[in-house]
C-alpha cells in the first residue's frame, strides 16, 4: 500500500507549482499514517463487534430508526470520532473507540508570490491530503472485515452534509446508502472484495 500511495502522490504533485513542497507534506503525512495503520485496522474490528446488526437492539437508542455508524471530521483536519447517528440525532462520542486515527498535523508551506498562489496550494494540498487518506481508511476497512457489522459506516464532515461512505466508497450524492434505512436485514459491501488500490484511489478521488 505505501508504495503505491508514494506513486499516487508523487504523480499527483509532479506538475502543479510548489510541487516539492507538495510532495513533501503528503509524504511525511503518509509516513504517519501508515505507522498507525494496524492500530486503524484494530479499531475497525472493535468497532463491529461492539456496534453490529445482530447486537443493534441491545445498543440503539431510537428503534425505530436505522442506526449509521458516524466518523465525524472537521472540515480542515482528519481525525475521526465515532458517534452513532439516529437520522439526524447524534449519539455522544464513544471515548472508548475515538479518535479512529488523528491528523498528524503536519503542513509545510513555501514563500508564495501571490496570494492566489497561496489559495491553490492550500486547495490542492487538502486535495491530495483527502485522496490518501480515505485510500488507507477504506483499506483498513476491507482488511478489518469492515462489512460484518452489518451497518453504514460513513464519515461526515462537521457543519456539513459531506458524507463518505464506507460501505460503496462513494460520497454522498452517489452513495445508495445516504438515506438508507431497512432495518430488515444487515448492509452488504456494494463492491468486489479484491478491488485495487488504484480503484480505491480512483473511487475516493471523485469527490
Amino acid at each position: 500500500m505505501k508504495d503505491e500511495l508514494i506513486y499516487f502522490i508523487k504523480r499527483d504533485t509532479s506538475e502543479h507549482r510548489y510541487g516539492e513542497h507538495l510532495l513533501i507534506n503528503n509524504l511525511k503525512r503518509l509516513e504517519k499514517y501508515c505507522e498507525y495503520f494496524e492500530k486503524l485496522v484494530n479499531k475497525f474490528i472493535k468497532i463491529k463487534k461492539k456496534y453490529n446488526y445482530t447486537n443493534m437492539n441491545k445498543w440503539t437508542e431510537y428503534p425505530e430508526y436505522f442506526p449509521h455508524l458516524t466518523l465525524f471530521k472537521s472540515m480542515t483536519e482528519m481525525t475521526l470520532i465515532l458517534c452513532v447517528d439516529y437520522e439526524g440525532g447524534i449519539s455522544p462520542n464513544d471515548k472508548e473507540l475515538s479518535p479512529l486515527i488523528e491528523d498528524p498535523m503536519i503542513y509545510e508551506q513555501p514563500d508564495f508570490e501571490t496570494e492566489q498562489d497561496e489559495y491553490l496550494y492550500v486547495d490542492i494540498n487538502y486535495e491530495i491530503h483527502n485522496k490518501m487518506f480515505f485510500t488507507i481508511l477504506s483499506q483498513a476497512w476491507l482488511e478489518s472485515n469492515g462489512h460484518e457489522c452489518g451497518l453504514v459506516v460513513k464519515t461526515l464532515e462537521n457543519n456539513s452534509t459531506q458524507s463518505f461512505y464506507l460501505n460503496d466508497l462513494k460520497w454522498g450524492g452517489s452513495s445508495k446508502f445516504e438515506n438508507f434505512n431497512d432495518r430488515t436485514k444487515p448492509v452488504k459491501n456494494e463492491y468486489n472484495d479484491s478491488i485495487k488500490l488504484d480503484e480505491i484511489y480512483n473511487l475516493v478521488g471523485m469527490n
